[in-house]
Protein backbone atom coordinates (compact mmCIF):
# COMPACT_ATOMS: atom_id res chain seq x y z
CA UNK A 1 0.00 0.00 0.00
CA UNK A 2 0.89 3.66 -0.74
CA UNK A 3 3.55 2.70 -2.48
CA UNK A 4 4.35 6.00 -4.03
CA UNK A 5 4.86 7.44 -1.11
CA UNK A 6 7.10 4.82 0.64
CA UNK A 7 9.54 5.19 -2.33
CA UNK A 8 9.33 9.48 -2.23
CA UNK A 9 10.18 9.12 1.08
CA UNK A 10 13.08 6.40 0.82
CA UNK A 11 14.44 8.81 -2.17
CA UNK A 12 14.38 11.70 0.12
CA UNK A 13 16.05 10.52 3.06
CA UNK A 14 18.89 8.89 0.75
CA UNK A 15 19.31 12.26 -0.82
CA UNK A 16 19.80 13.77 2.27
CA UNK A 17 22.84 11.67 3.39
CA UNK A 18 23.97 12.21 -0.22
CA UNK A 19 24.41 16.10 0.16
CA UNK A 20 25.84 15.30 3.95
CA UNK A 21 28.03 12.31 3.69
CA UNK A 22 31.09 11.37 1.61
CA UNK A 23 30.69 7.78 -0.08
CA UNK A 24 32.28 4.43 1.45
CA UNK A 25 31.85 1.21 0.36
CA UNK A 26 31.92 -0.58 3.55
CA UNK A 27 28.86 -3.27 4.62
CA UNK A 28 26.94 -3.25 7.45
CA UNK A 29 27.98 -5.31 10.15
CA UNK A 30 25.70 -6.52 13.08
CA UNK A 31 26.86 -6.02 16.30
CA UNK A 32 24.94 -5.81 19.27
CA UNK A 33 25.98 -3.49 22.63
CA UNK A 34 25.20 -5.27 26.01
CA UNK A 35 24.43 -3.46 29.23
CA UNK A 36 25.15 -6.35 31.31
CA UNK A 37 22.30 -8.32 30.97
CA UNK A 38 21.02 -7.01 34.57
CA UNK A 39 17.53 -5.99 35.26
CA UNK A 40 19.21 -2.31 34.97
CA UNK A 41 19.21 0.87 36.81
CA UNK A 42 15.76 2.25 39.01
CA UNK A 43 15.52 5.97 38.00
CA UNK A 44 14.30 7.12 41.36
CA UNK A 45 16.04 10.90 41.69
CA UNK A 46 17.75 13.93 39.01
CA UNK A 47 21.08 12.45 39.25
CA UNK A 48 20.24 8.66 38.30
CA UNK A 49 23.08 7.11 35.66
CA UNK A 50 23.01 6.03 32.29
CA UNK A 51 24.22 2.55 31.78
CA UNK A 52 27.52 2.57 30.65
CA UNK A 53 28.58 1.31 26.76
CA UNK A 54 30.42 -1.84 26.94
CA UNK A 55 32.67 -3.03 23.81
CA UNK A 56 30.63 -4.47 20.65
CA UNK A 57 29.50 -7.69 20.53
CA UNK A 58 29.03 -9.31 17.04
CA UNK A 59 25.46 -10.91 16.57
CA UNK A 60 26.57 -14.26 14.74
CA UNK A 61 25.09 -14.63 10.85
CA UNK A 62 26.23 -17.21 8.32
CA UNK A 63 28.36 -15.75 6.11
CA UNK A 64 26.83 -16.13 2.11
CA UNK A 65 28.48 -14.92 -0.85
CA UNK A 66 27.66 -12.06 -2.02
CA UNK A 67 25.48 -11.96 -4.69
CA UNK A 68 25.24 -9.90 -8.05
CA UNK A 69 22.72 -7.29 -9.32
CA UNK A 70 19.77 -8.60 -10.69
CA UNK A 71 19.95 -12.39 -9.65
CA UNK A 72 18.92 -12.55 -6.55
CA UNK A 73 16.93 -16.00 -5.70
CA UNK A 74 15.29 -16.40 -2.89
CA UNK A 75 16.66 -18.89 -0.66
CA UNK A 76 15.47 -17.78 2.84
CA UNK A 77 16.23 -21.17 4.63
CA UNK A 78 20.06 -20.32 3.84
CA UNK A 79 19.01 -16.67 5.66
CA UNK A 80 18.62 -18.65 8.89
CA UNK A 81 21.39 -19.26 11.61
CA UNK A 82 21.55 -22.86 12.46
CA UNK A 83 21.67 -23.94 16.39
CA UNK A 84 22.41 -26.97 18.43
CA UNK A 85 19.81 -28.96 19.12
CA UNK A 86 18.17 -28.32 23.08
CA UNK A 87 15.40 -26.54 24.43
CA UNK A 88 15.80 -22.83 24.49
CA UNK A 89 12.65 -21.58 26.27
CA UNK A 90 12.96 -19.01 28.91
CA UNK A 91 10.83 -20.72 31.09
CA UNK A 92 8.73 -24.49 31.81
CA UNK A 93 5.40 -22.37 32.14
CA UNK A 94 5.88 -21.45 28.23
CA UNK A 95 5.85 -25.38 27.13
CA UNK A 96 2.44 -24.54 26.05
CA UNK A 97 0.35 -23.15 22.39
CA UNK A 98 -2.11 -22.11 24.78
CA UNK A 99 -2.34 -18.20 24.89
CA UNK A 100 -0.72 -17.24 28.02
CA UNK A 101 -2.04 -13.64 29.28
CA UNK A 102 0.38 -10.96 30.41
CA UNK A 103 3.08 -12.85 28.39
CA UNK A 104 2.17 -13.20 24.90
CA UNK A 105 2.68 -10.32 22.59
CA UNK A 106 -0.38 -8.24 20.75
CA UNK A 107 0.41 -8.22 17.45
CA UNK A 108 -1.54 -5.87 16.49
CA UNK A 109 1.10 -3.31 15.31
CA UNK A 110 4.37 -5.41 14.55
CA UNK A 111 3.90 -4.21 10.65
CA UNK A 112 5.50 -1.61 8.21
CA UNK A 113 4.43 1.91 9.78
CA UNK A 114 5.20 4.92 7.29
CA UNK A 115 5.15 6.97 10.40
CA UNK A 116 5.83 5.58 13.23
CA UNK A 117 2.98 5.78 15.59
CA UNK A 118 3.36 3.50 18.78
CA UNK A 119 0.18 3.14 21.07
CA UNK A 120 -0.48 0.47 23.00
CA UNK A 121 -4.05 -0.28 24.90
CA UNK A 122 -4.75 -2.32 28.52
CA UNK A 123 -7.72 -2.43 29.84
CA UNK A 124 -8.36 0.83 31.44
CA UNK A 125 -6.02 3.07 29.40
CA UNK A 126 -3.93 3.60 26.69
CA UNK A 127 0.01 4.45 26.42
CA UNK A 128 1.61 6.61 23.74
CA UNK A 129 4.92 8.72 23.67
CA UNK A 130 4.34 12.40 23.12
CA UNK A 131 7.50 14.88 22.01
CA UNK A 132 7.93 17.76 24.25
CA UNK A 133 10.40 20.94 23.72
CA UNK A 134 12.39 21.60 27.17
CA UNK A 135 15.04 21.11 29.59
CA UNK A 136 17.62 19.53 30.47
CA UNK A 137 19.09 19.54 26.57
CA UNK A 138 18.19 21.61 23.55
CA UNK A 139 17.13 18.15 22.14
CA UNK A 140 13.92 18.30 24.10
CA UNK A 141 12.57 14.59 24.80
CA UNK A 142 9.23 12.69 24.66
CA UNK A 143 7.03 11.84 27.93
CA UNK A 144 5.55 8.35 28.18
CA UNK A 145 2.05 9.25 28.50
CA UNK A 146 -1.38 7.57 30.44
CA UNK A 147 -4.82 7.86 28.41
CA UNK A 148 -6.93 7.06 31.12
CA UNK A 149 -10.42 5.85 29.44
CA UNK A 150 -12.75 6.16 32.43
CA UNK A 151 -11.61 9.96 32.76
CA UNK A 152 -10.90 10.71 29.18
CA UNK A 153 -7.54 12.86 30.87
CA UNK A 154 -4.38 12.26 29.66
CA UNK A 155 -1.13 12.82 31.84
CA UNK A 156 2.64 11.33 32.04
CA UNK A 157 3.30 7.51 33.48
CA UNK A 158 5.14 9.12 36.84
CA UNK A 159 3.82 9.43 40.04
CA UNK A 160 6.90 10.71 42.03
CA UNK A 161 5.95 13.52 44.07
CA UNK A 162 6.98 17.65 42.89
CA UNK A 163 8.35 15.91 39.55
CA UNK A 164 8.19 18.34 36.84
CA UNK A 165 8.29 15.70 33.85
CA UNK A 166 11.67 17.41 32.21
CA UNK A 167 14.97 15.66 34.02
CA UNK A 168 16.46 12.08 34.03
CA UNK A 169 14.83 11.51 37.50
CA UNK A 170 11.21 11.45 36.04
CA UNK A 171 9.42 8.44 35.18
CA UNK A 172 7.99 9.13 32.38
CA UNK A 173 10.90 11.90 30.31
CA UNK A 174 12.62 10.48 27.37
CA UNK A 175 15.63 12.99 27.48
CA UNK A 176 16.22 13.80 23.84
CA UNK A 177 13.94 11.61 22.33
CA UNK A 178 12.39 13.10 19.69
CA UNK A 179 11.29 10.23 18.02
CA UNK A 180 7.82 7.81 18.19
CA UNK A 181 9.00 4.92 20.46
CA UNK A 182 7.53 1.18 19.92
CA UNK A 183 5.44 0.16 23.11
CA UNK A 184 3.93 -2.85 24.44
CA UNK A 185 3.07 -3.93 28.16
CA UNK A 186 4.39 -7.59 29.09
CA UNK A 187 4.21 -9.26 32.71
CA UNK A 188 2.46 -6.31 33.94
CA UNK A 189 5.01 -3.45 33.04
CA UNK A 190 5.09 -0.95 30.19
CA UNK A 191 8.50 -1.57 27.83
CA UNK A 192 9.81 1.04 25.34
CA UNK A 193 12.32 1.25 23.04
CA UNK A 194 13.97 4.03 22.07
CA UNK A 195 15.35 4.86 18.23
CA UNK A 196 18.92 4.76 18.17
CA UNK A 197 20.64 8.50 17.55
CA UNK A 198 22.99 9.51 15.07
CA UNK A 199 20.78 8.03 11.70
CA UNK A 200 20.71 4.72 13.54
CA UNK A 201 24.03 4.29 13.65
CA UNK A 202 23.78 4.18 17.90
CA UNK A 203 21.97 1.75 19.54
CA UNK A 204 18.29 2.19 21.19
CA UNK A 205 17.49 2.01 24.91
CA UNK A 206 14.67 -0.61 25.82
CA UNK A 207 13.16 0.80 29.17
CA UNK A 208 10.41 -0.62 31.25
CA UNK A 209 8.13 1.35 33.30
CA UNK A 210 5.68 0.31 35.98
CA UNK A 211 1.94 0.92 35.57
CA UNK A 212 1.78 3.10 38.68
CA UNK A 213 4.45 5.23 37.39
CA UNK A 214 6.70 4.98 40.20
CA UNK A 215 9.68 2.93 39.22
CA UNK A 216 11.65 3.00 35.59
CA UNK A 217 14.42 0.59 34.61
CA UNK A 218 17.10 0.41 31.91
CA UNK A 219 16.90 -3.19 30.56
CA UNK A 220 19.65 -2.82 27.91
CA UNK A 221 21.21 -1.56 25.09
CA UNK A 222 19.37 -2.82 21.84
CA UNK A 223 21.51 -4.42 19.09
CA UNK A 224 22.31 -1.91 16.27
CA UNK A 225 23.50 -2.14 12.61
CA UNK A 226 26.68 -0.68 13.16
CA UNK A 227 28.41 0.68 9.82
CA UNK A 228 30.65 3.62 8.34
CA UNK A 229 28.46 3.79 4.61
CA UNK A 230 28.00 7.31 4.75
CA UNK A 231 24.70 6.00 2.56
CA UNK A 232 23.33 3.30 5.34
CA UNK A 233 20.24 3.98 6.42
CA UNK A 234 17.81 2.33 8.68
CA UNK A 235 14.32 2.15 7.57
CA UNK A 236 11.90 0.07 9.82
CA UNK A 237 11.65 -1.83 13.15
CA UNK A 238 9.52 -3.87 14.73
CA UNK A 239 9.99 -4.88 18.41
CA UNK A 240 7.96 -7.59 20.75
CA UNK A 241 8.48 -8.83 23.93
CA UNK A 242 6.99 -12.26 24.33
CA UNK A 243 7.74 -15.28 26.40
CA UNK A 244 10.82 -14.19 28.49
CA UNK A 245 12.45 -12.92 24.78
CA UNK A 246 13.04 -9.38 22.85
CA UNK A 247 12.93 -9.88 19.47
CA UNK A 248 13.36 -7.50 16.62
CA UNK A 249 12.73 -7.19 13.05
CA UNK A 250 14.17 -4.84 11.13
CA UNK A 251 15.92 -3.38 7.87
CA UNK A 252 18.20 -1.15 6.43
CA UNK A 253 19.39 0.17 2.79
CA UNK A 254 23.41 1.18 2.06
CA UNK A 255 22.10 2.86 -1.11
CA UNK A 256 23.39 5.10 -3.82
CA UNK A 257 21.31 4.39 -6.45
CA UNK A 258 24.03 2.94 -8.26
CA UNK A 259 25.15 -1.18 -8.42
CA UNK A 260 26.48 -0.60 -5.35
CA UNK A 261 22.89 -0.36 -3.75
CA UNK A 262 21.87 -3.37 -0.59
CA UNK A 263 19.07 -4.14 1.36
CA UNK A 264 19.26 -6.06 4.77
CA UNK A 265 16.54 -7.74 6.90
CA UNK A 266 17.26 -8.64 10.08
CA UNK A 267 15.10 -10.65 12.59
CA UNK A 268 17.40 -10.90 16.25
CA UNK A 269 16.66 -11.46 19.57
CA UNK A 270 18.09 -11.52 23.12
CA UNK A 271 16.51 -12.80 26.64
CA UNK A 272 14.58 -10.17 28.75
CA UNK A 273 16.65 -10.98 31.92
CA UNK A 274 20.14 -11.92 30.78
CA UNK A 275 22.07 -13.60 28.00
CA UNK A 276 23.65 -12.29 24.88
CA UNK A 277 21.83 -10.68 21.85
CA UNK A 278 21.98 -13.14 18.56
CA UNK A 279 20.81 -13.52 15.21
CA UNK A 280 17.64 -15.42 14.06
CA UNK A 281 17.32 -14.81 9.89
CA UNK A 282 19.50 -12.46 8.25
CA UNK A 283 19.10 -11.30 4.13
CA UNK A 284 20.84 -9.38 1.86
CA UNK A 285 19.23 -8.12 -1.61
CA UNK A 286 21.37 -6.43 -4.68
CA UNK A 287 18.46 -3.71 -5.41
CA UNK A 288 17.24 -0.19 -5.12
CA UNK A 289 13.82 -1.32 -4.43
CA UNK A 290 12.76 -1.75 -1.13
CA UNK A 291 11.58 -4.56 1.64
CA UNK A 292 8.76 -5.05 3.52
CA UNK A 293 8.75 -6.92 6.84
CA UNK A 294 6.03 -7.65 9.35
CA UNK A 295 5.74 -10.64 12.11
CA UNK A 296 3.38 -12.36 14.42
CA UNK A 297 4.19 -14.14 17.08
CA UNK A 298 1.83 -17.26 18.48
CA UNK A 299 2.97 -19.58 20.92
CA UNK A 300 6.04 -20.34 20.85
CA UNK A 301 6.33 -19.48 16.98
CA UNK A 302 7.62 -16.32 15.27
CA UNK A 303 6.17 -15.72 12.01
CA UNK A 304 7.53 -13.32 9.88
CA UNK A 305 6.72 -11.75 6.41
CA UNK A 306 9.62 -10.36 3.86
CA UNK A 307 7.92 -8.49 0.40
CA UNK A 308 11.01 -7.59 -1.79
CA UNK A 309 9.12 -5.72 -4.08
CA UNK A 310 9.04 -4.19 -6.86
CA UNK A 311 11.87 -4.88 -9.20
CA UNK A 312 13.66 -8.22 -7.37
CA UNK A 313 9.93 -10.36 -7.53
CA UNK A 314 10.01 -11.98 -4.28
CA UNK A 315 7.86 -12.23 -1.28
CA UNK A 316 8.27 -15.03 1.98
CA UNK A 317 6.27 -16.20 4.59
CA UNK A 318 8.22 -17.76 7.27
CA UNK A 319 8.46 -19.50 10.55
CA UNK A 320 10.85 -19.95 13.55
CA UNK A 321 10.34 -22.16 16.29
CA UNK A 322 11.85 -20.51 19.87
CA UNK A 323 11.88 -23.36 21.46
CA UNK A 324 13.86 -25.33 19.13
CA UNK A 325 15.52 -22.44 17.47
CA UNK A 326 14.78 -23.83 13.73
CA UNK A 327 13.63 -22.26 11.23
CA UNK A 328 11.25 -23.00 8.21
CA UNK A 329 10.25 -21.52 4.82
CA UNK A 330 6.29 -21.69 4.36
CA UNK A 331 6.33 -19.64 1.41
CA UNK A 332 8.84 -18.61 -1.31
CA UNK A 333 7.42 -17.01 -4.61
CA UNK A 334 9.49 -15.27 -7.34
CA UNK A 335 6.16 -14.57 -8.32
CA UNK A 336 5.73 -10.88 -9.87
CA UNK A 337 3.94 -8.44 -8.46
CA UNK A 338 3.92 -4.95 -6.82
CA UNK A 339 3.69 -6.11 -2.99
CA UNK A 340 2.06 -7.67 -0.55
CA UNK A 341 0.66 -5.21 1.78
CA UNK A 342 2.30 -4.60 5.47
CA UNK A 343 0.92 -7.09 7.28
CA UNK A 344 -0.79 -10.60 7.65
CA UNK A 345 -2.28 -13.06 9.80
CA UNK A 346 -1.82 -16.07 11.40
CA UNK A 347 -4.49 -18.88 12.66
CA UNK A 348 -2.09 -21.59 14.64
CA UNK A 349 -2.07 -24.80 12.63
CA UNK A 350 -4.84 -23.59 10.16
CA UNK A 351 -4.34 -20.65 8.16
CA UNK A 352 -1.94 -17.75 7.03
CA UNK A 353 -4.03 -14.66 5.35
CA UNK A 354 -1.98 -12.26 3.49
CA UNK A 355 -2.07 -9.61 0.13
CA UNK A 356 -0.95 -10.20 -3.14
CA UNK A 357 -0.85 -6.79 -5.07
CA UNK A 358 -0.96 -7.48 -8.87
CA UNK A 359 0.57 -5.32 -11.04
CA UNK A 360 -0.88 -3.84 -14.05
CA UNK A 361 -0.90 -6.79 -16.54
CA UNK A 362 -2.94 -8.27 -14.42
CA UNK A 363 -5.57 -5.61 -14.01
CA UNK A 364 -3.85 -4.26 -10.62
CA UNK A 365 -6.21 -6.33 -8.53
CA UNK A 366 -5.89 -7.03 -4.85
CA UNK A 367 -5.58 -10.78 -4.26
CA UNK A 368 -6.48 -12.03 -0.35
CA UNK A 369 -4.97 -14.89 -0.73
CA UNK A 370 -4.38 -17.59 1.89
CA UNK A 371 -2.24 -20.69 3.03
CA UNK A 372 -3.48 -23.74 4.43
CA UNK A 373 -1.09 -25.63 6.82
CA UNK A 374 -3.23 -28.97 6.43
CA UNK A 375 -2.17 -29.34 2.15
CA UNK A 376 0.35 -26.74 2.13
CA UNK A 377 -1.62 -25.08 -0.74
CA UNK A 378 -2.29 -21.31 -1.36
CA UNK A 379 -5.46 -20.36 -3.30
CA UNK A 380 -7.19 -16.89 -3.38
CA UNK A 381 -10.19 -15.71 -1.70
CA UNK A 382 -13.45 -13.56 -3.17
CA UNK A 383 -13.34 -11.02 -1.35
CA UNK A 384 -14.04 -8.14 -3.69
CA UNK A 385 -11.91 -5.68 -2.38
CA UNK A 386 -10.19 -2.31 -4.17
CA UNK A 387 -7.15 -1.81 -2.77
CA UNK A 388 -7.91 1.29 -0.50
CA UNK A 389 -5.67 3.30 1.64
CA UNK A 390 -4.66 0.50 4.07
CA UNK A 391 -5.57 -3.08 4.75
CA UNK A 392 -5.12 -4.84 7.57
CA UNK A 393 -5.76 -8.95 8.72
CA UNK A 394 -6.55 -10.53 11.88
CA UNK A 395 -7.31 -13.97 12.75
CA UNK A 396 -10.95 -13.75 12.20
CA UNK A 397 -11.32 -11.05 9.62
CA UNK A 398 -9.77 -8.04 7.59
CA UNK A 399 -10.36 -4.12 7.09
CA UNK A 400 -10.41 -2.73 4.22
CA UNK A 401 -9.53 1.06 4.77
CA UNK A 402 -10.85 3.45 2.09
CA UNK A 403 -9.93 6.98 0.90
CA UNK A 404 -13.39 8.46 1.67
CA UNK A 405 -13.20 8.17 5.22
CA UNK A 406 -14.75 4.75 5.20
CA UNK A 407 -14.04 1.10 6.09
CA UNK A 408 -15.38 -2.23 5.74
CA UNK A 409 -14.86 -5.41 8.02
CA UNK A 410 -14.66 -8.71 6.28
CA UNK A 411 -15.02 -12.29 6.90
CA UNK A 412 -12.47 -14.49 4.80
CA UNK A 413 -16.04 -16.08 3.65
CA UNK A 414 -16.43 -12.76 1.91
CA UNK A 415 -19.06 -11.85 4.16
CA UNK A 416 -19.26 -7.83 5.20
CA UNK A 417 -19.62 -7.96 8.66
CA UNK A 418 -19.67 -3.81 9.16
CA UNK A 419 -19.42 -0.62 7.07
CA UNK A 420 -17.50 2.14 9.51
CA UNK A 421 -17.96 5.87 8.22
CA UNK A 422 -15.67 8.74 10.01
CA UNK A 423 -14.40 12.00 9.44
CA UNK A 424 -11.09 14.23 9.94
CA UNK A 425 -9.13 11.21 10.72
CA UNK A 426 -5.23 10.92 10.12
CA UNK A 427 -3.49 7.86 8.20
CA UNK A 428 -4.55 4.36 9.50
CA UNK A 429 -1.82 2.31 10.85
CA UNK A 430 -3.65 -0.75 12.80
CA UNK A 431 -6.90 -2.90 13.46
CA UNK A 432 -7.05 -5.22 16.23
CA UNK A 433 -10.54 -7.02 15.00
CA UNK A 434 -12.72 -4.30 17.06
CA UNK A 435 -10.80 -0.89 16.27
CA UNK A 436 -9.01 0.85 14.11
CA UNK A 437 -6.68 3.38 14.95
CA UNK A 438 -5.66 6.50 13.10
CA UNK A 439 -3.01 9.13 13.33
CA UNK A 440 -2.63 12.54 12.37
CA UNK A 441 1.23 13.96 12.51
CA UNK A 442 0.49 17.16 11.90
CA UNK A 443 -2.38 17.63 14.74
CA UNK A 444 -0.17 14.82 16.81
CA UNK A 445 -3.96 12.91 17.51
CA UNK A 446 -4.35 9.58 17.82
CA UNK A 447 -8.50 8.53 16.62
CA UNK A 448 -9.63 5.03 17.76
CA UNK A 449 -12.57 3.88 15.83
CA UNK A 450 -14.64 1.29 16.98
CA UNK A 451 -17.33 -1.01 15.08
CA UNK A 452 -20.42 0.62 15.97
CA UNK A 453 -19.04 3.10 18.75
CA UNK A 454 -18.11 6.76 19.02
CA UNK A 455 -14.65 7.65 18.00
CA UNK A 456 -11.94 8.48 20.89
CA UNK A 457 -9.54 11.09 19.88
CA UNK A 458 -6.48 11.18 22.21
CA UNK A 459 -4.26 14.31 21.55
CA UNK A 460 -0.63 13.69 21.33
Amino acid sequence: MNLKKRLIAIISAALMLMTSCSVNSGEPVITAQDAGGSAGLIYSGENSPEPEQTDEVKLPHKPKPEPEQNTFVPSGKECFTEFEPGNYLADAKFDTDEYLPGFDTDNTFLHYMEDKCGIFETEDAWYFCREVIGKPMMGGGSIITKYDKKTGVSAPLCSIPDCDHRSKGCCAFLDNVTETCELTVYDGKLFIATPGKNGGRDSGRLFSISLDGLERNTVRVLPKWDTNDSYFSPLSRMIAVHRGYVYMLEYCTTTDFSSNSFWYVRLSAFPLKSGDAFTIFYMKSPSVATFNCSMALCGNDVYFLVDGHPRINYYGIYRWDSKTREGEVIIESDEKIEGCGENFAVVPNEAIYFLLERGEEDGGRYDIMKYSFSDKSVSALTIGINGGEAIFFRPDCMAEVNYVNRATIYGYDGEVKANIEFEDVGQPFGFDGEKIYFFDENESTYDIVSLGKETVRIDG
